[in-house]
């Protein structure tokens, strides 16, 4: 097997590209360039390589032989693989296999013929396999258009972004919708959504289902979870694995929302030219921590969202699709529908759209509290010495409940008699502060409340006020008519709660408490399998001295019976 192995990998170096345009022939019999391919009732010269992904290389082709058929340009994809084991050939014809049922879709790279054979390798050590795939020739893909855009310092149009994000997510979405079990693609990225030539409409195409697999990943035992971990590091791109593809201990398995995870992170790329989670994917994408960056559009798509460049509707379906739990993803049909609604400008006030954006997001569609459009309370005034009225500083601050904080230098409007005190004037201080707090707008409260000071307006005052499902309080110092002789009245001392710890501290010990506790269950559960397998490695090795002690007595048994034979013929020929 090691040895098949190493002559395939000669193989594959052998037909590594060095130059894409270069059209000088190779010696290896596998290299295509110049030579006439047979695919179904196709035949097809290749040309030059235009791709080269180590087992795979793909090459242009011109058809020469198609019934029923124009000649066209087309891509020739080949692998080698090897043959190696009993499921070989069902591994080579799962991907062109794959691809055929979801080639009739309009935005799947369509795939026109395909052909798997066994032909031997290089050097005459063994077989391989070789699958042979005719693609329809596409002019380049998403990478390819946004590192043209960045060369030039510009970002790719909103709209096109929006084409792009919408062909992959509904080719996704018709794998998604495969019964009875779902595809799973694993391996969404600008690098396999592709944009078709001018002359087949210029749409773009998902490609590239050599990761996809029937049916989802369970994470349900140690092994489930050390088989799901080892193939998405063979199977899978870094900076697009959602949550559950870095930490199989946290999640019930791998399934349709994964690809969901990887089309948001396309999205993010098509719009900002940069990676939501950086190269060094795996903490930031467990805490779900990205930033929209600032920029700006260099198209007209790119109406102005936030003072990101880009409109607020592109950025929330953005956010809807990289969300950390998986069960509050948007699915891909929907954001599929969502983009294209983008792009239309028909149906965008979809009801069924906002309610799985509030359970994507936690509420209101962009996450937060409290009511953005409630109006701020009204100016307020008070006093002055002469009775006049001296306009407020007032500062509002809306807040989380739909409450309102307001502070300024003047008292509550709107104030009942004074419960203790007595009657007169005075003047008021200009820099008196007051606070208060309510459901609503402090001009609405209706109070009670209580003074302490004298007639030169120098004292402290501390007033609480309780109206009809309101509440208020006022901290001022101001003049307050002249009081008998009576108790101080000192206002309870405010006390304002520690802040809060910031949501990104408390998700993050959380991730290190989860992970902690996936590692020690991992090292127990793979000292459990470590203990068996020494257990039965001790039984096995047991059976093995048995069987050797068995076959040693059966072949002194056999020598003896061989003497007395030859005992036998020797006394025949005797006589």
């Amino acid at each position: 097997m090691k040895s098949i192995r190493n002559a395939l990998n000669a193989a594959a170096e052998t037909l590594s590209v060095k130059t894409p345009s270069s059209s000088s022939s190779s010696s290896s019999p596998h290299d295509l360039r110049g030579k006439v391919v047979s695919v179904g009732a196709m035949r097809i010269k290749c040309g030059d390589a235009i791709a080269d992904g180590g087992m795979a290389t793909v090459y242009r082709g011109r058809v020469l032989d198609d019934p029923g058929n124009n000649i066209r340009d087309v891509a020739v994809k080949q692998m080698l693989l090897p043959h190696d084991s009993s499921v070989s050939e069902l591994d080579a014809r799962r991907e062109v296999e794959l691809h055929a049922r979801l080639s009739h879709h309009e935005c799947v790279v369509a795939q026109l013929a395909h052909d798997v054979r066994l032909v031997p390798l290089p050097g005459g050590d063994g077989d391989c396999y070789r699958v042979l795939a005719v693609l329809e020739l596409c002019s380049e893909s998403l990478a390819d258009a946004l590192a043209t855009a960045a060369s030039r310092g510009e970002y790719m149009e909103e709209t096109e972004a929006l084409r792009a994000f919408h062909a992959a997510a509904s080719a996704i979405a018709r794998m998604h919708a495969e019964t009875p079990s779902p595809l799973l693609h694993r391996d969404v990225k600008p690098e396999n959504v592709l944009r078709a030539r001018d002359g087949d409409g210029g749409g773009w195409k998902l490609c590239d289902f050599g990761s996809a697999r029937v049916g989802c990943v369970p994470l349900a035992t140690a092994n489930d979870r050390a088989r799901a971990e080892a193939e998405m590091v063979r199977v899978t791109t870094p900076p697009y694995r959602s949550p559950e593809l870095w930490d199989a201990f946290r999640f019930a398995e791998i399934g349709p929302p994964s690809d969901v995870w990887a089309l948001g992170c396309v999205l993010y790329q098509a719009l900002f030219n940069a990676l939501p989670f950086g190269a060094e994917s795996r903490m930031a994408a467990l805490n779900g921590t990205f930033t929209i960056p600032k920029h700006r559009s260099s198209g007209a798509g790119g109406a102005a969202g936030g003072g990101n460049g880009r409109s607020d509707a592109a950025v929330e379906l953005t956010r809807a699709t990289l969300v950390v739990d998986p069960m509050r993803r948007v699915t891909a049909a929907a954001a599929a529908n969502r983009a294209r609604a983008l792009i239309t400008g028909e149906g965008v006030d979809d009801d069924a759209w906002r309610r799985m954006v509030a359970k994507a997001l936690g509420g209101g569609g962009g996450g937060g509290g409290g009511d953005p459009s409630a109006p701020p309370p009204p100016p307020m005034t008070r006093a002055g010495s002469g009775g006049g009225a001296t306009a407020a500083t007032t500062t509002t601050v809306p807040a989380t409940d739909g409450g309102w904080a307001d502070f300024g230098a003047a008292p509550p409007p709107v104030a009942a008699a004074p419960s203790r005190g007595g009657s007169g004037s005075g003047g008021g201080d200009n820099d008196a502060t007051w606070a208060a707090f309510d459901d609503v707008a402090a001009s609405s409260a209706t109070t009670t409340t209580s003074r302490r000071g004298g007639s030169d307006g120098g004292g402290a005052a501390a007033g609480f006020g309780f109206g009809d499902a309101s509440t208020w309080a006022t901290f001022d110092a101001f003049a307050a008519p002249p009081a008998p002789p009576s108790p101080s009245i000192t206002p309870p001392p405010v006390r304002i709660p520690p802040p809060a710890p910031a949501p990104h501290v408390a998700v993050a010990a959380d991730v290190a408490t989860d992970v902690a506790t996936g590692l020690a269950s991992r090292v127990a559960a793979l000292e459990t399998e470590l203990a068996a397998s020494a257990e039965r490695e001790r039984a096995l090795t047991t059976r093995l001295a048995d069987a050797k002690l068995a076959l040693r007595d059966e072949q002194k048994e056999v020598a003896r019976l061989q003497g007395e034979l030859s005992a036998v013929r020797n006394a025949m020929k005797l006589g």
